[in-house]
């Protein structure tokens, strides 16, 4: 079940692929489809090669336990629920591993395999065995992952200095539930001009149901094919991509940090700056000057803030 959710929102993600070439506005945003494309069939392939050849997962035991008391159809409907699980569907592993079907594994141990289901360390990712370089920013506020509250505590400055000084991250090393964060967000899109896209977006985070609304209602509507500023598109040029990354995962970022500073005032303004400015980048209107502007700003309030933080733990040692 959770294979056939899997294949054909793996159709619907293929469809989306627009063929811009290096050098166009839109390029970046098909090099995230295609890697995503490439993990969901790489991740897909494991599982079917673990369908068929071992090592079995937890739920083929459950299922030949559970056909022996329930109808097949009852017990589809179960394994139906627990494939439900948006992005995670391309995850490698079985279902019952997810943290947000713990409810179906504290059921149906106990009841059909009578034995308590193994202990699952959450605070693992389920994605990578050793992540990504944007997993550090998911992980936070991932349901999924219990965080190790006490790293991001002691780290936090370090975290948010590297996200605003971090170059931009290979598409090819990202692991597939960031890069495919990326492409639910539409980063690196084409800048050309879109009608309806918010009705579009709506259809398209349905997951599963995307290819039959898109029939149904029609695709997005453009008003050109090409980007509406030309060669002088900001991105166009793959020194500023990192900047459509660093937008994308600002909130996370910032959520980071605050949760750790709630009690230091002077640090937690500088920061609130830090933040207001980087939301005033648009690297869709904003021209190459401005935007070296604005980043050269940020630079100037980051070293401040550096400053406020290592003033503040010199206070807090004496």
């Amino acid at each position: 079940m959770k294979l056939r959710r899997a294949t054909f929102t793996l159709a619907a993600v293929l469809e989306e692929l627009d063929g811009f070439e290096e050098g166009d506005c839109g390029y970046l945003g098909d090099v995230i489809k295609s890697h995503m494309a490439n993990k969901y069939i790489e991740n897909t392939w494991t599982e079917f090669d673990r369908g068929f050849n071992g090592p079995f997962c937890e739920c083929t035991r459950l299922y030949e336990a559970m056909i022996k008391v329930m109808g097949k159809s009852d017990v589809m409907d179960v394994y139906r629920q627990m494939s439900i699980i948006g992005i995670n569907k391309f995850a490698i592993g079985c279902s019952l591993d997810f943290k947000k079907n713990a409810k179906f594994r504290d059921w149906l141990y106990p009841y059909y395999l009578e034995e308590t289901p193994p202990n699952i360390d959450f605070t693992k990712s389920i994605y990578t065995e050793g992540g990504c370089e944007l997993c550090i920013y998911h992980d936070y506020s991932d349901e999924e992952i219990d965080k190790n509250t006490e790293y991001y505590q002691t780290h936090c400055m370090e975290i948010y200095e590297n996200y605003w000084k971090s170059e931009m991250p290979s598409v090819e090393s990202l692991c597939f539930r960031c890069v495919s964060k990326l492409s639910y967000k539409f980063v690196g899109e084409c800048c050309r001009e879109v009608k309806e896209q918010w009705g579009w977006r709506r259809l398209y985070l349905k997951g599963d149901e995307l290819t039959a609304h898109r029939r149904r209602f029609g695709a997005r509507r453009m008003d050109s094919d090409v980007c509406k500023h030309g060669k002088e598109c900001i991105l166009t040029d793959k020194t500023f991509w990192k900047y459509a990354v660093k937008l994308d995962i600002r909130e996370k970022a910032y959520k980071i940090f605050t949760e750790q500073i709630c009690e230091r005032p002077e640090v937690l303004e500088l920061l609130d700056r830090m933040d207001q400015c980087i939301g005033e980048i648009d690297l869709r209107e904003d021209t190459k000057e401005e935007l070296l502007g604005k980043v050269a700003r940020i630079d100037e309030i980051l070293e401040e803030l550096k400053i406020q933080w290592e003033n503040y733990e010199c206070r807090m040692e004496e």
